[in-house]
């Protein structure tokens, strides 16, 4: 049976390793590589998802990265660059894009919840076909969802 995990990968190593032992794929969510923006944003620090990513490819697991775009918040150049280099460095080469989208909109108004991304803009098609066209030209395999 072949077994998939869709992860952000925060977890303690301990338990990653032990999950990764009935895991075939990987589809990891990496969401913004400076470590100050990830915690404002996610909540979480990122140093526990890099070693568990790490710790992933030096098990030799296929891994499919996951990039959630988000306007303002994870597109910019510098991180654009610096997610690049670092999937390179562990010679990872396929991703998916995720353009931000508010379809939950309605959710969070349903439970009552504060929807901190109300005021954020969705992408417009012609930056999103640059960004593919920017990881492929690096050599990445790149699938951008709608």
């Amino acid at each position: 049976m072949h077994t998939a995990l869709d992860t952000t990968g925060f977890c303690a190593e301990k338990t990653f390793e032990k999950v990764l032992e009935n895991t075939d794929l990987l589809l990891f969510d990496l969401k913004h590589l400076t470590e100050s923006e990830h915690l404002k944003y996610t909540g979480v620090p990122l140093q526990p998802i890099i070693k568990n990513l790490e710790l992933a490819v030096r098990l030799k697991k296929q891994i499919q990265i996951r990039f959630p775009v988000i306007p303002n918040i994870n597109d910019s150049e510098e991180n654009i660059s610096r997610t690049i280099q670092y999937l390179q460095k562990l010679q990872l080469s396929r991703i998916s894009l995720l353009p931000y989208h508010s379809i939950a909109k309605h959710k969070y108004e349903k439970f009552g919840i504060e929807n901190k991304m109300l005021e954020t803009t969705e992408f417009n098609q012609e930056f999103l076909l640059s960004l593919r066209e920017k990881f492929s030209t690096e050599g990445f395999d790149v699938t951008l969802s709608s």
